[in-house]
């Protein structure tokens, strides 16, 4: 981290040289962090304060950083370039302010929106950006995983966007797993400690699941309100995952079912309803030579399998053979219906 919050006296002395030499002319080699800073003080006097400066070390841009004043919740992020002739001007900084605003009010909206189901916020991804929000959140109790998408289910619509269709993914996170993260610095602005890049980083390094909440939970069996589904940091799925066809390939061989093997062109995995160490997992089968992404011609149907978390063994297999087309996938439902009882 670079510079701290409580600036001193000295410090706001030295912005207010800064701004009288760039006046005068004489503002050549000024150093464009001091030039945002003392423009801060100017334009918004006594409402900016001076957090952190995080320099990069390649080309000497900043991110400067400064806490709101009558918003003890925002941070107002300014970047500079590193060459002394980088500016920033009156209007650049005034949008950050109005940004910074907006942030601290979606964050207030998911803090409060998930506590009444018992969750708290642990991470924000790209925050108020409705195609790319991502939020991380944790339990406050060890209550079971599957039921996830039901307690969730209550507060919904208070963690969507106004007037949109859109809202965030969900990650639970096990609180465990936070306490070995390294934690945010405390002196930052509550909505900067979400938002860390490092800690988005970290935490999609863990094991975790994608909670999916899913509309008209009344109206389905509780069980299907959502999906919650095991994700493994990206290489040890793919190891996991050649695992499982490996495993699918050899049970449809046995079984004599023409296939193409090898395929990565889609696949599903969920927890299985009433269970927390269990899963069933997907897999397309083609019956020609797939493209990148789909296959080619009707499908043979759909492998399912289950997976035991623990020691990753599988069982119960099980072909679907009325899905033969990719518009036969069922949206916002499992793929089997009856998997409550079908697996046990």
């Amino acid at each position: 981290m670079g510079r701290r919050a409580g600036r001193p006296v000295s410090g706001l002395i030295a912005a207010a040289v800064t701004a009288v030499l760039a006046l005068s002319g004489c503002s050549a080699d000024r150093d464009p962090v001091d030039a945002v800073t003392a423009l801060a003080e100017e334009t918004h006097p006594g409402q900016l304060r001076l957090v952190t400066v995080r320099r990069a070390p390649a080309d000497g841009a900043a991110e400067v950083v400064f806490a709101l004043d009558d918003d003890p919740d925002a941070a107002v992020v300014v970047n500079v370039g590193g060459a002394p002739d980088s500016t920033v001007d009156e209007e650049d900084l005034r949008s950050a302010v109005r940004a910074a605003r907006e942030r601290a009010d979606r964050y207030r909206t998911l803090v409060a929106a998930f506590r009444p189901c018992g969750y708290s916020l642990v991470a924000v991804h790209e925050i108020g950006q409705p195609s790319h929000e991502e939020v991380w959140i944790a339990a406050d109790d060890a209550g079971p995983l599957d039921r996830t998408p039901l307690r969730l289910q209550p507060c919904r619509e208070d963690w969507r966007f106004p007037g949109q269709d859109a809202a965030p993914g969900v990650n639970l996170v096990d609180a465990s797993v936070l306490a070995g993260l390294a934690a945010p610095d405390p002196e930052l602005p509550p909505v900067l400690r979400v938002t860390e890049r490092h800690l988005d980083a970290a935490l999609k390094e863990t094991f975790h699941h994608t909670v999916e909440v899913w509309p008209a939970a009344a109206a389905t069996p509780p069980a299907h309100a959502g999906r919650v589904r095991p994700v493994w940091p990206a290489k040890e799925w793919q190891t996991i995952a050649q695992t499982l066809r490996a495993w699918i390939d050899e049970w449809l061989d046995e079984s004599g079912v023409a296939h193409v093997s090898g395929l990565e062109v889609y696949e599903q995995r969920w927890l299985i309803p009433g269970t927390s160490r269990e899963m069933r997992y997907y897999e397309a089968v083609c019956t020609e030579r797939e493209t990148s992404w789909r296959c080619v011609g009707p499908m043979v149907g759909v492998a399912a399998v289950t997976v035991d978390l623990d020691d990753l063994s599988v069982s119960a297999p099980r072909l679907i053979t009325d899905i033969r087309q990719w518009r036969d996938i069922p949206a916002n439902r499992p793929l089997e219906p009856e998997l409550a009882a079908a697996v046990r």
